[in-house]
């Protein structure tokens, strides 16, 4: 943890001290594999968990899922956040692994079981931060959160949310309509209710 401090405290901005959260995290796999998870904490929005998991399935495929599960609920017991994050980070490797193949990667994370949702997500964030432009539809703004099963949609909705006005080249002045229509969409309000809804 000491790696991410300076004097003045942490640098840089949110994305990129999470980012060089992630890259610990990848250097402890090289260093400890799975079981550099002990040494990661929840520090930069849970990035350690993130890059050691994402490395270790990128390297170790679809058939580390479960015992990398077993890792996690090891270090981080069943349930809470720090669990959340370290499940949520397969599914970034997977994502990598199956070449943002999404269908097969959501399918890899259901191995996993209880908690899988949090691999779902981890699989949405790694395929919109890396989709190019091209590959979004500019007449549907849902996608491609409508083109996987009904369950998974909650959790990509979480993701699509934030990239949906950069991605689809909007003009500033009409980010706030589409904002809370998105919000809705999503179940996310203002409120930050949990009612998270299907977008259809």
């Amino acid at each position: 943890k000491s790696a991410y401090i300076t004097p003045s405290g942490f640098i840089g901005s949110a994305n990129a001290v999470h980012m060089l959260a992630h890259h610990i995290g990848v250097e402890l796999y090289k260093a400890r594999g799975l079981d550099g998870l002990a040494i990661c904490d929840s520090t930069l929005a849970f990035g350690c968990y993130h890059g050691l998991l994402d490395a270790a399935l990128y390297e170790q495929g679809a058939g580390a899922v479960i015992y990398a599960r077993d890792t996690c609920y090891k270090y981080m017991g069943r349930t809470g956040p720090e669990t959340g994050g370290c499940i949520h980070g397969i599914g970034h490797g997977l994502a990598r692994f199956d070449g943002l193949n999404i269908k097969k990667a959501l399918t890899d994370c259901d191995r996993i079981g209880e908690n899988a949702e949090f691999c779902w997500e981890g699989v949405f964030m790694e395929l919109i931060s890396s989709l190019p432009k091209s590959e979004y539809k500019v007449d549907d703004p849902w996608y491609p959160c409508n083109a996987v099963e009904r369950k998974y949609r909650p959790r990509c909705a979480r993701q699509h949310r934030h990239p949906v006005h950069r991605r689809r080249g909007r003009e500033h002045r009409d980010q706030p309509r589409r904002r809370d229509a998105c919000r809705h969409r999503a179940g996310r309000g203002r409120g930050g209710g949990r009612d998270v809804r299907h977008p259809e």
